[in-house]
């Protein structure tokens, strides 16, 4: 960076950003930690004064200082801006996040640390809280949003609202009414001009967390048809409004679906079809119709909804004449406009993010890779280690459907049996933070389940400990156990001082879903599939960003000296690659069997080694093998079919370059999980065209 007034601010920021982490956060920086921190308020200043541009991940751990970053950032702007002469030296920016009380709170660090309250501007819809949204926010420097506020910015009224910047004047001098009418103009410091000449788009957009530029649209042909077969039913007995049309569109849109799928079960090419359209202004009618009618739940209607006159395309998961296999239709639109160029991304989990992979728009900030900060040429050390995060890691279902069944069983299953078991082997001074899947009208309430069930094994879900801040108050004690559901897992840091957490169950999105988020991701939905990543590695890193946000809700999100303070977490999940995964995240974690699992895991890990040691034994040429071929090869044949079924899902079948054919293995043409040949077609058809 030049000597500059951009020198000047990231000066100020990083010398508040150090106090704040020490005194405040009761962190002690390492030295990878301490340049992480400089270098991210380096990169920020530099794309704050657009001397560098572009989308730009910082991904420092979670409770690294990423946030009070953002905050460092803002109070320096504002300081060196009065000393010049200049509010915030002629700058402005966006900051979205994913909750509103991480925004709220944001607002309220950024009043304490001296900013303005009339430079800061808060948007939000919804019940009021602790503080009310802002108006005339194109007068405020800072703008506070919601990651929807900006993923909602296609149209030109909302892209006005959220993104310009219309200072009233850019000097915090007296001045007289002609100079009002002018914009006054301060020399160059170095190769920054201080002067602000014309209204415009905020300078920079801080994004904190994954940024997703598009959005993915996805309805399988089971969803489809389950919908169209009730409703055209449904609408001949209902006097509601729009009943009859909106079963009309429903069946248009089977119609097509139907259609398509057809067509490519007989091998004809994938193309791109325009979905039915419903006429302007009736959107929210049909919604309400179809919510009369099905007296339940709207997402999958919602969906067809939203994507009714988009060109959309069907595609398979696997190939179409593959057994036991998930299709439908699939679009997207872009959800960050493209005209927002200039974004810094703050994101813990970006190294393993695969749907972020495929987005080219997005890369590291100087100074950062996927292995962690720069130390030298060419060489990286993680800004945090996890030598004292001991993870206790059980095999088994961790999917909503298996963890409700499990739950809600009046047997002693093995899953609740590990957690409630874990539990009791915690000293009762200890807090736990448990993690499950959020209730709903058509969900069992999992939350309630699990405190029932402690309660049957001795266990108070209700017992408190005393704050050691305020060990006399017992107005302040603090849970010692508490139950949380997945959303809250990411911008909520109320359970720092939590020395254990426990997942019941594992947030995991659909396959098809993922797939239709990746053909979104390199905006292609006629795209053949190699310039995608394979959907289980798509899926595996999903999970692990999961996973590290809601470990790090707990007591290891502070650090001493490079190292997340003691913490001891217990996971039960189908994948053992997730492991892999997590190391990248939580580079040192310790790795131990959690009890109960240990002999199965040992003989399933087993199993799966020979399954695969076999598969790549076979020659070139043998394109297919059945499972009980494959096990007389493997040696396996005395192994019962649900103990194989476990130890193959446990391998990454498309990257050894095979996939399932109902109970065959057959060699793939292609590694990514969805139809190859026909789509390759089509692709090279259309560029003929073109």
């Amino acid at each position: 960076m030049s000597d500059s007034i951009a020198q000047r601010v990231h000066q100020d920021a990083i010398r508040t950003l150090r106090h704040r982490m020490v005194t405040d956060f009761d962190n002690t920086l390492s030295d990878s930690h301490d340049r992480a921190l400089s270098l991210m308020l380096e990169g920020m200043v530099s794309q704050a004064f657009q001397i560098e541009t572009g989308r730009l991940a910082y991904p420092l751990p979670c409770g690294a200082g990423k946030t009070q970053g953002v905050v460092a950032l803002v109070r320096a702007l504002h300081g060196v801006g009065e000393e010049v002469g200049q509010p915030f030296c002629g700058r402005s920016l966006l900051v979205a996040q994913n909750q509103i009380e991480a925004l709220i709170t944001l607002y309220n660090d950024l009043i304490k640390a001296g900013v303005p309250a009339a430079a800061v501007g808060l948007v939000y819809s919804g019940e009021p809280r602790s503080v009310l949204p802002t108006t005339e926010n194109d007068r405020r420097p800072v703008l506070l949003v919601s990651h929807e506020r900006v993923r909602g910015t296609g149209d030109a009224g909302k892209w006005d609202a959220v993104t310009q910047y219309r200072p009233r004047f850019a000097s915090s001098r007296p001045k007289s009414r002609q100079e009002d009418l002018m914009t006054p103009t301060l020399p160059l410091l170095g190769q920054v001009s201080l002067t602000r000449t014309r209204e415009g788009p905020r300078d920079l957009l801080i994004w904190d967390e994954v940024l997703l530029s598009t959005h993915a649209f996805s309805i399988t042909t089971e969803a489809a048809a389950g919908v169209t077969g009730w409703v055209t039913s449904s609408a001949k007995e209902s006097s509601r409004p729009y009943r009859r049309e909106c079963a009309a569109y429903i069946a248009e849109c089977w119609s097509l679906i139907d259609a398509e799928r057809n067509r490519q079960v007989a091998g004809e090419r994938p193309r791109a079809v325009i979905l039915p359209t419903i006429p302007e202004g009736l959107q929210q009618a049909y919604l309400d119709a179809f919510k009369h009618l099905s007296k339940g739940d709207t997402s999958v209607f919602r969906t067809l909804v939203e994507m009714h006159g988009m060109a959309a395309r069907f595609t398979f998961v696997k190939d179409p004449q593959a057994e036991n296999n998930t299709a439908g239709m699939v679009s997207f639109e872009v959800a960050v406009p493209d005209a927002h160029e200039n974004i810094a991304i703050l994101d813990a989990g970006h190294a393993v993010n695969r749907l972020v992979a495929l987005d080219k728009r997005i890369g590291y900030a100087v100074g950062f890779g996927e292995k962690g900060v720069i130390t030298g040429k060419d060489t990286f050390a993680p800004v945090k280690t996890f030598e004292t995060l001991t993870i206790h890691t059980a095999y088994g279902s961790s999917g909503r459907e298996s963890t409700e069944k499990d739950w809600a069983s009046d047997q002693d299953r093995q899953a609740p049996r590990e957690v409630v078991d874990a539990i009791k082997s915690i000293p009762e001074n200890e807090h736990i933070l448990i993690w499950t899947f959020k209730p709903d009208s058509w969900r069992k309430d999992l939350p309630k389940l699990i405190k029932d069930r402690l309660l049957r094994a001795g266990v108070d879900p209700n017992a408190k400990l005393p704050d050691p801040k305020h060990p006399d108050d017992r107005t302040k004690d603090r849970p010692r156990i508490t139950i949380e559901t997945f959303g809250r897992h990411v911008g909520h840091n109320n359970w720092a001082h939590v020395e254990n957490v426990l997942f019941a169950g594992v947030l995991q999105r659909d396959r098809f879903d993922l797939l239709a988020s990746s053909m979104a991701q390199v905006r292609n939905i006629l795209t053949d599939g190699r310039d995608l990543i394979p959907v289980s590695e798509v899926s595996r890193g999903e999970v692990a960003g999961v996973l590290v946000q809601a470990i790090n809700r707990g007591r290891c999100r502070y650090t001493d000296n490079g190292t997340a303070r003691p913490m001891k977490v217990w996971l039960r999940h189908n994948d053992r690659h997730i492991r892999e995964e997590l190391n990248k995240l939580l580079p040192g974690a310790q790795w131990v069997k959690w009890y109960g699992s240990e002999g199965r895991g040992d003989k399933i890990d087993s199993i799966a080694t020979k399954i695969k040691e076999a598969l790549l034994s076979l020659p070139a040429d043998v394109v297919s093998i059945s499972a009980r071929k494959l096990k007389q090869t493997a040696g396996l044949e005395n192994v019962p079919n649900q103990t194989f079924i476990k130890a193959r899902d446990q391998l990454d079948l498309a990257s050894m370059g095979w996939s399932l054919d109902g109970r065959s293995f057959v060699r793939s043409a292609q590694h990514h999980g969805f139809r190859d040949e026909a789509a390759l077609d089509a692709a090279e058809t259309l560029s003929e065209a073109a």
